[in-house]
């Protein structure tokens, strides 16, 4: 058998390919990962003293149905509509100050017309009051995303103040 150096240098560059592949591969999975997460998933504004803890979303609805992007959002907005639901929960449709924007989802824009959609359970009925369509208003509570109606909410709404 005869050995020639120039067969190790073909094989060396052959081997450079895989090798640089196998190198990228943990730095692309990591800026994949980050690339992926939405930005929007960031707290939009400083925690309220009316952020609550404990269990935020309650017994009443699927740990599936919602899922928490942060535990505590302080917003303002002003009121296009509400609606009585069938479960006694009031939905508030606000149209969001332009700082705030940053809630929406894309279900948002296609479902809900651009507005934040927030949930007033009947519990918190009983110290919140539903504001007036056209009033401008801030609100806290949990920043989540309902998966059965794609969009993000507020839910359940502790805090709204007319302003």
């Amino acid at each position: 058998m005869h050995f020639h150096w120039t067969n190790v240098r073909v094989r060396r560059r052959y081997l450079a390919i895989p090798l640089f592949l196998l190198a990228l591969t943990p730095v692309l999975a990591v800026r994949f990962n980050v690339a992926t997460q939405p930005s929007s998933q960031k707290a939009a504004t400083a925690p309220s003293p009316y952020c609550e803890s404990g269990d935020l979303l309650g017994d009443a609805h699927s740990p599936l149905r919602f899922r928490i992007i942060s535990n505590c959002e302080r917003a303002s907005g002003v009121v296009k509509s509400t609606a009585l639901q069938e479960d006694r929960d009031q939905f508030i449709d606000v149209a969001l100050d332009s700082q705030y924007t940053k809630l929406l989802g894309s279900g948002n824009i296609s479902h809900e017309n651009g507005l934040l959609v927030l949930d007033l359970t009947p519990q918190s009925m009983a110290i919140v009051s539903v504001p007036l369509v056209g009033q401008h208003i801030t609100f806290v509570g949990p920043w989540v995303y309902d998966t059965q109606r794609e969009w993000n909410a507020i839910y359940p709404v502790w805090s709204i103040q007319v302003d």
